[in-house]
């Protein structure tokens, strides 16, 4: 059986938070357009002072990473995004607490927590042109594959294929929660920024997973996107 070894995952974390570093201008235009234009600010914000506190420590568990990034999300930047975000890696921290390895359905069930504790903090769901857009196709998707045995590199793979296109699907969603709905019919036509950052951050994550699992394996199936598309 594969299983993803999370006693050390300092180099995955701190490349999650240098993909919405780099794109930090990228998610405000897009946010500009139909939102406050601050989203890209506020995810770097947040993203840096937790690279600046992880960066100097020998080995750092994915849950002890999660949960100081949840810590740092939710009480240390501004706008909606830090709650909810920081309920997403709460909940996946308190899943693989006391864990060191992790299986497809031990990753499966991580990903359905982090769900499942945004969702007691949001209504939201499929279809809003939201955060909720990228994150529940992915947690599907990888769910799916686990449950029918598929290997853990495809439960990865289909995973990220799906973030990316949930985030993209946004574009022609109109928005139906947020400052973006007063605008009706005008916010289709525009990509959010809370679904695009959560691709980053889960084809991010997931690529990182996948080099844990293969480190010798030359072939890319999940790249690391470092701009978006």
């Amino acid at each position: 059986m594969e299983m993803f070894k999370i006693t050390d995952c300092k180099d995955i974390l701190v490349n999650l938070s240098k993909v919405i570093i780099a794109n930090k201008a990228y998610l405000s235009e897009i946010d500009g357009l139909i939102g406050d234009g601050d989203h890209g600010i506020n995810m770097a914000k947040g993203f840096s002072i937790f690279k600046d506190r992880i960066e100097h420590k020998d080995t750092l568990s994915l849950g002890d990473g999660f949960m100081e990034l949840s810590n740092v999300l939710m009480g240390e930047i501004g706008g909606s995004m830090g709650p909810l975000y920081g309920s997403i890696f709460m909940g996946m921290a308190m899943s693989i607490d006391g864990k060191e390895e992790l299986s497809a359905k031990d990753f499966s069930e991580m990903l359905n927590s982090g769900l499942a504790n945004l969702q007691t903090i949001s209504d939201a769901t499929l279809g809003d042109k939201c955060i909720m857009d990228t994150l529940m196709p992915a947690v599907t998707t990888f769910s799916e594959k686990q449950r029918r045995k598929c290997r853990f590199d495809e439960c990865l793979l289909g995973a990220s294929t799906a973030a990316k296109q949930g985030a993209e699907n946004t574009k022609m969603l109109q928005a139906k929660i947020g400052r973006a709905s007063r605008l009706g019919e005008r916010s289709i036509g525009v990509l959010d920024a809370g679904a695009v950052s959560c691709s980053l951050i889960l084809v991010c994550f997931f690529s990182g997973v996948y080099d844990n699992l293969y480190p010798f394996n030359l072939k890319v199936q999940v790249p690391v996107t470092e701009n978006y598309p």
